[in-house]
């Protein structure tokens, strides 16, 4: 017994021992960006063309934050024995890895260390299954049908816009997520650009080990079975990165999901999906609390707001704690001027699971919502219902993404602004289902009525195959075939017909000082 009980003490001590000496993450924060080698004026240098596009239609300035991290500072935190695992610009920062913890004093002595917070501790990891309050929370296999996933596209007025020929096409979408096991084999006909594995990085992004989560949000988006199913952004571009653990719960997870964010912007992503949720952690100590949900205090919000503020629109399910103890939004959902979704079912009524609002410095949240409730999504080699906000938000991504396609020329807040007049509660917000559920083609259409341009002295009568359009006033007048290919362009006052034209669907855009009319015409 003795013996017995010396081996216990012993197995123990080896345990706390390898605890001791196991690999802990750290956040390090620094002062300033003081010496960089990199200029404003040289943005190519740190961003790509795109990135520098996207933000020069959007009149947004490059700033200090779109700056690298000083490697001078990188380097005399790594000569404390520790590994470099990734940095943000935004957050002006690093998140290294060590097992020898007591160099950490040291690094926080530096002149130019602002902080240093623990963020990942094996000895306090509970590894478990995937989090379900965080996923969908039920899987049921579906047999295909044609058209079987329409609920959920009509019921936010896409179809239309779909059909008038926009879905998606030039707009590059980001996934941040679990995994896309096999998705390059499962999708091939999907334009995706690249995927990135932040979290597990000695693995593919498809490799067969990994959570299929993020590979049912990409379908949502971009699966396209004629007939069957069709996704919400069918001809838009991809980037896929795993950000998040599925195993644990901790705050590494979030520094990985702002590393994924940085990655986008600088590649010129314009909108991203986030379907993932934090609030509490492996770690009690380092659990948030309802008064953090300010979007200010997880580093996560923060950067979901910066990647809105240099021109990307953020989608982020607002959780699926409804139902438990928690009951609010969970970050990066608490985040300022982004999309968060939360769920409804078929017939528009809230999901039982997801999560409440306001933000804990009451804003209203969530922002819109979608078909959450038995959503129609990818996995397994098969198609499947489940629930959960991580599903309604791809829903509203990849339809935004589809509307921003129809709309170039407007910035993401315009999208965004548009995306919530068209909400079915606008007037009358709350902080069940926010604004309510879009109608997209709606906001394509704008607020703008054919009654505000009579209003003005502009008429527009149309048959047989022509249109003709009688104004007042100046106006511009530009017609679209289904495919959104410009037929005619005219500037017009008193009179202007089109004649000759083919029979079929057009889009007609008139637009005047103070308003704009989109209208399908049939002829």
């Amino acid at each position: 017994m003795k013996h017995y009980k010396l081996y216990i003490t012993l197995f123990f001590c080896f345990l706390a021992w390898n605890m001791a000496k196991a690999d802990l993450y750290y956040w390090v924060a620094f002062t300033n960006k003081d010496n960089t080698p990199y200029s404003l004026s040289q943005p190519d240098e740190f961003l790509s063309a795109r990135a520098i596009s996207r933000r020069s239609q959007q009149n947004i300035a490059i700033d200090s934050t779109d700056l690298p991290v000083n490697k001078t500072y990188i380097d005399s935190v790594l000569s404390f024995n520790c590994k470099y695992i990734h940095q943000s610009k935004w957050l002006n920062g690093i998140t290294i890895q060590t097992a020898d913890s007591t160099n950490i004093d040291k690094i926080r002595q530096c002149s130019f260390v602002k902080s240093v917070e623990l963020t990942q501790d094996p000895a306090h990891l509970i590894y478990s299954a995937p989090k379900a309050k965080k996923y969908g929370q039920t899987l049921e296999e579906v047999e295909i049908d044609p058209g079987f996933a329409k609920e959920q596209n009509k019921q936010i007025n896409l179809i239309e816009l779909h059909e008038t020929g926009f879905r998606g096409k030039d707009k590059l979408i980001a996934i941040f997520d679990t995994g896309f096991p096999n998705a390059m084999d499962y999708f091939s006909q999907l334009d995706i650009v690249n995927a990135y594995n932040i979290s597990y990085p000695d693995l593919s992004p498809y490799d067969n080990s990994l959570d299929q989560h993020g590979l049912s949000c990409l379908s949502i988006m971009g699966l396209n079975i004629d007939g069957t199913f069709v996704g919400t952004a069918p001809e838009a571009s991809f980037v896929l990165f795993v950000t998040e653990i599925t195993e644990t719960e901790s705050l590494v997870e979030l520094d990985h999901l702002v590393r994924g964010l940085e990655m986008a912007d600088s590649m010129g992503v314009d909108v991203a999906n986030i379907s993932l949720g934090y609030s509490e952690m492996d770690d009690s100590t380092t659990s948030f609390i309802y008064a953090d949900m300010n979007g200010k205090t997880a580093r996560c919000s923060q950067a979901a707001q910066i990647a809105s503020e240099k021109g990307m629109i953020v989608c982020a399910a607002a959780g699926n704690e409804g139902n438990n103890e928690w009951h609010y939004i969970t970050a990066p959902a608490d985040a300022e001027n982004i999309l968060t979704v939360g769920s409804v079912n078929q017939m528009g009524y809230h999901s039982h699971f997801s999560a409440y609002g306001p933000t804990s410095d009451n804003r209203i949240k969530p922002t819109v919502c979608a078909m959450g409730s038995s959503t129609v999504f990818f996995r397994n080699n098969q198609l499947y219902r489940g629930n959960g906000t991580s599903f309604s938000c791809p829903i509203i991504a990849g339809a935004t993404a589809s509307l921003w396609s129809a709309l170039p020329d407007l910035t993401n807040t315009e999208i965004m602004q548009r995306i919530i007049n068209s909400a079915n509660q606008c007037n009358r917000p709350d902080n069940i289902l926010g604004y309510g559920i879009p109608d997209y083609w709606k906001a394509y259409n704008g607020e703008s009525s054919l009654e505000n341009l009579r209003a003005e002295g502009i008429e527009i009568q149309y048959f047989n195959n022509e249109i003709i359009i009688k104004s007042d006033i100046p106006c511009k007048i530009t017609l679209y075939n289904i495919c959104g290919q410009v037929v005619m362009n005219r500037h017009s006052q008193k009179m202007a017909t089109i004649d000759n034209l083919i029979r079929g669907i057009y889009i007609i855009e008139i637009k005047t000082d103070n308003n704009t009319l989109r209208q399908k015409i049939l002829l």
